[in-house]
């Protein structure tokens, strides 16, 4: 009977040395795995405790593993943000969604991130715009990204649409009594005025008007 010797439940194959280098990088690659893996589950950890050094820590080590973990970006953009650093937070953002566009959160957070620069330019709010309308094609659940889209609209000067989006939401949001009032405010005022210039009033878009 052969002997088979074993490391981690692989076989260790014979001394040629082809075979040797390749069994010493598959072993090189599941270890990286395991260490990013690890690296991402305690920089995410870090990051609920509130403890952002530690989680900027862990997660940069992750993602000199892998450039291109997307969970890995997607939290250090959001450490990013509680830093108070928001031109960072999107660069990583921007990572988060290159390295797996169908993450519809990241889209979403992307959007607001780029919304909460306030520079009042109809670009931003255009691109904000593209990421939410994508967010809820992928994930039709994420009604919130409909509210969103009404805030880019009304950024847009399309306060039509804007309407017709706010309304949309809360019929899939009826829970959100806040946001129908608002609502209702919203209607009235476009149907006096033409528009609704004063976002004040809206609970989670006043930063954004």
């Amino acid at each position: 009977m052969k002997f088979k010797l074993t490391i981690h439940g692989q076989e260790v194959p014979s001394r040629e040395p082809k075979a040797m280098a390749q069994f010493a990088n598959r072993s090189l690659t599941d270890n990286l795995g395991r260490a990013e893996r690890s690296y991402v589950s305690e920089g995410i950890d870090a990051y609920f405790k509130g403890e952002t050094d530690r989680a900027i820590e862990k997660l940069m080590s992750a993602l000199n593993i892998n450039p291109r973990n997307a969970e890995a970006c997607l939290y250090m953009a959001r450490v990013c943000k509680m830093k108070n650093a928001p031109a960072i937070a999107i660069g990583y953002f921007d990572r988060a969604v290159e390295a797996d566009p169908n993450n519809s959160e990241a889209r979403i957070e992307r959007g607001l991130a780029v919304l909460e620069k306030r520079s009042g330019l109809w670009s931003d709010a255009s691109n904000a715009l593209a990421d939410f309308s994508t967010a809820f094609i992928l994930n039709s659940n994420e009604v919130r990204a409909l509210y969103y889209m009404g805030v880019c609209k009304h950024r847009m000067w399309d306060y039509g649409d804007a309407l017709a989006l706010f309304e949309r939401y809360s019929e899939l949001a009826p829970i959100d009594i806040l946001a129908a009032r608002e609502l209702e405010i919203y209607r009235e005022k476009t149907r006096t005025f033409g528009h609704y210039s004063d976002m004040s009033l809206m609970h989670r878009t006043f930063m954004y008007s």
